[in-house]
């Protein structure tokens, strides 16, 4: 090898550390390919393994999973020590992860924590990978909707942390904040998720950690769109995509798409929705992650779900519903099997509703699933057309359950649980409670508007069909909506 060989490698690796340290991936790629191409294959370069592994960790950032996997499992050959080889199965397990094969993804994070747990030389470096294994492993079983081992794991993060004599990583506590607030969103208090979100984010910017700030970003709109504040939830949507652009992060640019299309849809801009889903599909493609062909088609199935196109809806949500089982995630296919279930209804497919909501299991553990399934049970028990006052009387139990078990209720929830539940009265004969009904649903729906500031995303939120039928039937019965006391004024 010439001088000038040596130079010319020297050089291409300190530039892709460089690039690699900063975040700016795709030049990283490009220095430590020119890097391996100036050493001889059979090099005994001692560095091989940080080679491969940072080259498998970029090229999983930026969907090129195959390529990933690939160097991943060569830094597992060369990886000296338990130290590495737990480093590399996490690295493996995350892209793993990334081409949604969960199986293979538990079995990587295992063996992490195996010989993280069996290397007794309290190196920091080891504790590290520990703890981001752990956390990356109740990711997993969230995703999964095993609530309880997702806990279990963070509980063990948060036992390990205060029993670390090397003082608290910082990134790590923000990984922490973040995977528990995931799991809090959807089982618990928002507002809880929304403190531990806000001090993961304060965290990463202070370290100027883009990755975590993009994640966290991505993770905490829903929660601003569920107080009604619209416009931070569109905000932190935006920053994370201009985030994951500059990170080339393909994954994380996909997911800030979906909940933008997401978002449109519960706001009722449809066209914005697809433009949107369109956008994630297409990068999809290039991510080939499976799981995510079935959110597309999630997507998609509800997007013409509002439009009014049942079958079309349908074709995609048993699309998704296939995806979903195959994966086993119990949650994503409660969800599809719920709208299934709500096509059936409208199209009068009452036995085939019934069929789904009975083969439900009774032990399921999101609440705002088990909600969802009150719900439609209480829809067939109204809409049949063998039901009788039993069957009504039964309907309006689930509704008042499904009610007063709800606190963190959206526009459109509010607006369709009380609908059902003055039919349920009419259909009792209950006319004065019927007219409870609507006016407590209109005093809750009024609230949730008046709190939203943006006039335009009011009202296009107030042509969502269940929202229209439901002042519909509030003036059908002589009470005027918005009710007395409440202004909508323009924006604020």
């Amino acid at each position: 090898r010439s001088q000038d060989d040596d130079n010319a490698a020297r050089y291409a690796l300190l530039a892709a550390n460089q690039a690699f340290n900063r975040g700016a991936n795709r030049d990283a790629i490009h220095w430590y390919t020119i890097f391996l191409d100036r050493i001889p294959s059979d090099s005994e370069f001692a560095r091989k393994f940080s080679i491969y592994i940072n080259l498998g960790t970029l090229y999983s950032i930026t969907g090129s999973v195959e390529k990933a996997d690939s160097y991943l499992k060569l830094a597992l050959e060369v990886a000296s020590g338990s130290r590495e080889s737990a480093a590399a199965n996490l690295r493996l397990g995350r892209n793993n992860r990334n081409r949604s094969l969960y199986p293979q993804t538990l079995e990587n994070f295992s063996s992490a924590v195996k010989m993280c747990m069996e290397d007794d030389s309290e190196d920091p470096v080891v504790l590290r990978i520990l703890l981001e294994t752990l956390i990356e492993t109740s990711f997993v079983h969230r995703l999964q909707g095993n609530y309880d081992e997702a806990f279990e794991c963070l509980d063990r993060v948060e036992e390990v942390m205060k029993k670390g004599s090397s003082g608290v990583f910082e990134d790590i506590l923000a990984q922490y904040y973040t995977r528990r607030a995931d799991v809090i969103s959807e089982l618990d208090s928002q507002d809880s998720a929304l403190e531990l979100y806000e001090r993961a984010l304060s965290i990463y910017r202070r370290i100027d950690d883009l990755h975590g700030q993009g994640t966290v970003l991505n993770n905490m709109h829903s929660i601003y769109a569920h107080q009604g504040d619209y416009a931070t939830s569109l905000c932190t949507m935006e920053e994370s995509i201009r985030i994951n652009m500059k990170l080339d992060d393909k994954l994380g640019l996909a997911i800030g798409y979906y909940n933008i299309a997401e978002y449109y849809q519960e706001i009722n801009m449809l066209d914005q929705a697809r433009e949107y889903y369109d956008k994630y599909m297409e990068l999809n493609d290039t991510i080939e992650n499976e799981l995510g062909f079935g959110y597309g088609r999630l997507g998609f199935g509800q997007l013409h779900w509002l439009e009014g196109e049942l079958e079309k809806s349908r074709f995609y949500f048993e699309g998704a519903l296939e995806i979903f089982e195959k994966l086993q995630f119990d949650q994503l296919k409660t969800s599809c099997n719920l709208m299934i279930a709500r096509i059936h209804v409208q199209t009068g497919e009452y036995g085939k509703a019934r069929e789904i909501l009975d083969s439900f299991d009774e032990d399921i553990k999101n609440p705002n699933a088990d909600l969802s399934i009150l719900y439609m049970k209480a829809l067939v028990q109204l809409h049949h057309p063998d039901s009788n006052r039993e069957s009504f009387e039964r309907a309006e139990e689930l509704l008042r359950t499904v009610i007063n078990s709800s606190t963190d209720r959206s526009e459109v929830e509010t607006a369709k649980y009380y609908s059902a539940l003055s039919m349920a009265l009419q259909h009792l004969g209950r006319d004065e409670d019927m007219l409870t009904a609507l006016r407590e649903g209109s005093m809750n729906l009024a609230q949730k508007l008046q709190h939203i500031q943006s006039f335009a995303i009011r009202n296009s939120i107030m042509t969502r069909r269940e929202i229209v039928e439901f002042i519909d039937l509030c003036n059908s019965s002589d009470l005027p909506f918005p009710p007395d006391g409440f202004v909508f004024n323009a924006d604020r």
